[in-house]
């Protein structure tokens, strides 16, 4: 099976099948550090509720960042009406104040997570109703 990322492709041995994705994407616009998206599907262990799954990575985000601020757990609706959560801190860096979304959808023992990280700079009125409507389209395909 041929296997393709970017710019690059392999062939894998025969049985092989994709388990887990990650993408990830960042503006075009760079000056300093520029919002990101980073995408990472993969399957749950059985019986995982989106709750759990939230709980898990609240608690790693605190683990791996100390100073997280201002942590909340939100439930999100995306397009097609289907529920979520959404994990946001904000944190320090060398290069400035980040503000960091963690997307999660549940979908037949499939997790999807969209990490949003953006400079606190380029939060305003006119940019956030756009990342939040990138995250809301988020949906499953047949």
């Amino acid at each position: 099976m041929k296997v393709s990322a970017a710019q690059f492709s392999f062939d894998a041995p025969a049985g092989y099948v994709v388990e887990e994705t990650t993408l990830g994407l960042r503006s075009a616009h760079r000056n300093g550090p520029s919002p990101s998206f980073i995408v990472n599907t993969r399957p749950t262990r059985p019986g995982a509720t989106l709750e759990s799954l939230a709980t898990e990575v609240v608690a790693e985000l605190a683990q791996t960042i100390g100073q997280m601020k201002a942590p909340s757990l939100t439930e999100f609706t995306f397009e097609d009406g289907q529920k979520g959560l959404l994990v946001a801190h904000a944190l320090s860096t060398q290069s400035g104040p980040l503000r960091q979304y963690f997307l999660l959808r549940l979908h037949e023992g499939q997790l999807c997570t969209i990490t949003l990280t953006v400079p606190e700079p380029s939060l305003n009125e006119a940019s956030a109703p756009l990342f939040m409507k990138s995250l809301a389209s988020l949906k499953t395909t047949p």
